[in-house]
């Protein structure tokens, strides 16, 4: 092994026990429940957001861009849009969303994502912040990735949140499912199923930040007889560049036929 790596690994392997050492000193858990003891051996970083208390964990090839779902998180923490509900989360990296609507009093949250790591890192930070019992993270197939392929028929939610990826494009390796949605099959298989796991009236909160995919969304809304709205954002998105940031959020709302 070149030098290089050895002070490579050195380091990296330095970063996460210091990242560990931190979370020791401000966590609920255990001193011995660490990354390793859910079988992740590798980088870890911290990473913060004004919603949650204590820094997440990051772990290596998952996705964190915090500046994609402000508008999100906000409308969590500051109304009633998950308190007392079940949300499913889809797509969910390290747990961010689903930590956040746990925090703002969802009563139980599932999250998927088809990045094993990711699946490894949400469990953690639900574990981290005392949201083990409430939080459910499930493992997507590359052989299955569509939206609801690990969700049973019969599941329903009265929210469903997701900060998907925004790109039309062919993914080249795990990390990049949390960015390109070729052919926006993700999306809409997301939409596809909201009759299923929603009830009457329920909606859907998605984060995008990418004008093709806002869009396509309102288009495929549209054809399936869906409410769609952009909450809270008067940027004229025809004045956008292709790919921006903040996220915008958008709300998809089923019709209300009880």
């Amino acid at each position: 092994m070149q030098t290089t790596s050895l002070f490579s690994s050195f380091t990296t392997a330095l970063a996460g026990f210091a990242a560990l050492f931190f979370l020791s000193l401000f966590s609920p858990l255990p001193a011995a429940i660490t990354p390793a003891h859910i079988g992740y051996h590798s980088e870890v970083r911290l990473v913060s957001v004004e919603d949650l208390p204590l820094p997440l964990a990051q772990f290596t090839t998952v996705f964190w861009d915090p500046r994609d779902t402000p508008s999100l998180r906000k409308l969590m923490r500051l109304t009633d849009a998950v308190k007392g509900k079940r949300v499913l989360e889809i797509g969910t990296g390290t747990g961010l969303l689903a930590a956040c609507a746990l925090q703002a009093g969802a009563t139980h949250a599932v999250a998927t994502d088809i990045n094993p790591s990711a699946v490894l890192n949400a469990r953690f930070n639900g574990t981290l912040f005392g949201f083990a019992n409430r939080l459910e993270v499930r493992q997507v197939t590359l052989a299955q990735p569509d939206a609801y392929a690990i969700i049973r028929p019969e599941e329903r939610f009265d929210v469903i949140i997701s900060n998907p990826p925004w790109v039309n494009r062919l993914p080249q390796s795990i990390d990049e499912f949390a960015l390109y949605d070729a052919s926006f099959r993700l999306m809409r298989t997301l939409l596809d199923g909201l009759p299923q796991h929603l009830p009457p009236g329920g909606r859907a909160l998605l984060a995008y930040g990418c004008v093709d995919a806002i869009k396509t969304l309102r288009s495929e809304c549209a054809k399936r007889g869906y409410t769609f709205r952009v909450v809270d954002d008067d940027r004229d998105l025809d004045k956008l560049p292709e790919e921006f940031l903040p996220g915008m959020l958008l709300e998809v709302t089923l019709p209300d036929r009880r």
